[in-house]
């Protein structure tokens, strides 16, 4: 029986959040506003800013371009392409936009003990997830997945101390498709502090950073999507109001494959080299860095509920997990998390 590739959707292409009443960025209220819409880093983004003073679209779609020819893995010319086609064992100097995501990169795969591995492309290629769509007729082989892992590990890469410069010490392959969108919201939200705008809301493929208020005078308002592979019934499992903080979800309802009558995730547990096999459909996380939040998320994704909780816990992370059983869904969320569930609406 051939594998049948179900909802090919990327996540970067398919927000797992739904911004509430985004077009309130308008003139109510005697408040002037702007509203930003464009495409970038193979999906799209929406700005809503509130106040006197505005921002030239152009300038932020700049900083976009930049950011994407600096971090994305579609194009060859990329400065993360280059670096992946660099030598080993040399030091590559890099830019301070990219050095940054891979030192956050490096500290939530050490915090989350390698869930979160930018390393990892090589399995998500080779359980058909990764730019070019497989199909094959049984799951890779134990000896496949073994000798793919043999270029996989964050600690394959060094970072230097004292300037922005990288060492591979293995052929490894990076891929910023999980940190890299929530790093463009922080590098636009900071525009936006530096142009004096108090109040704005930033999304990025679904990853998320707010300020300030929205035109109602109250804080931003996003809904957190029930896990839904769906695409026609987009509905809410909560909303919650988000301001001065990054957020971020992620999923694996909407990329997925089955085969024989068994799932397989697009979530590629790097230690294991395979899908994960937990209930945990997804994860939502608040920090004040979208790039924080959007790394973290996908280290919950990996790890699954029970050990993400506790790693929640630990290291006071805001998250909200939604987990599987049989046709309906859980939630359970961190300690972290309960302040934000003042005055949520629950539909």
């Amino acid at each position: 029986m051939l594998l049948t590739l179900l909802l090919r959707y990327l996540q970067q292409a398919m927000p797992l959040v739904v911004l509430v009443g985004l077009s309130a960025c308008t003139q109510q209220h005697d408040q002037p506003g702007q509203q930003l819409n464009g495409t970038i880093m193979g999906t799209t983004y929406a700005i809503s800013l509130l106040g006197e003073d505005g921002i030239n679209a152009e300038e932020i779609s700049a900083k976009l371009i930049a950011l994407d020819a600096s971090m994305t893995s579609y194009r060859d010319d990329s400065e993360l392409m280059q670096l992946n086609q660099a030598a080993l064992n040399t030091w590559i100097e890099v830019s301070t936009p990219l050095f940054e995501v891979l030192l956050l990169a490096q500290e939530i795969s050490r915090l989350s003990e390698g869930a979160f591995d930018i390393t990892v492309a090589p399995l998500v290629n080779l359980w058909g997830f990764g730019p070019t769509v497989r199909s094959f007729d049984s799951p890779p082989d134990s000896d496949s997945i073994s000798a793919m892992m043999q270029n996989v590990g964050f600690e394959n890469l060094q970072l230097h101390p004292s300037q922005p410069a990288v060492l591979k010490q293995r052929d490894i392959t990076l891929d910023l498709s999980g940190i890299a969108k929530g790093y463009a919201v922080d590098q636009i939200a900071e525009m936006l502090n530096a142009h004096g705008i108090n109040n704005y809301l930033v999304e990025i493929g679904g990853e998320i950073r707010s300020r300030g208020l929205n035109a109602d005078a109250a804080p931003w308002r996003i809904a957190i999507e029930i896990p839904d592979s769906s695409l026609v019934h987009r509905s809410a499992q909560r909303i919650i109001q988000l301001s001065d903080q990054g957020l971020a979800t992620s999923g694996d309802y909407r990329n997925f494959f089955e085969l024989d009558g068994e799932r397989y995730s697009h979530t590629i547990n790097p230690q294991s080299g395979r899908p994960v096999q937990h209930q945990l459909a997804s994860v939502t996380v608040i920090s004040p860095s979208a790039a924080q939040a959007d790394a973290l998320a996908t280290a919950f994704s990996v790890l699954g509920e029970s050990a993400g909780m506790r790693l929640a816990e630990e290291q006071q992370i805001a998250a909200y997990f939604l987990v599987r059983e049989g046709e309906s869904f859980s939630e359970s969320y961190s300690s972290a998390f309960a302040s934000f569930l003042s005055g949520t609406e629950n539909p």
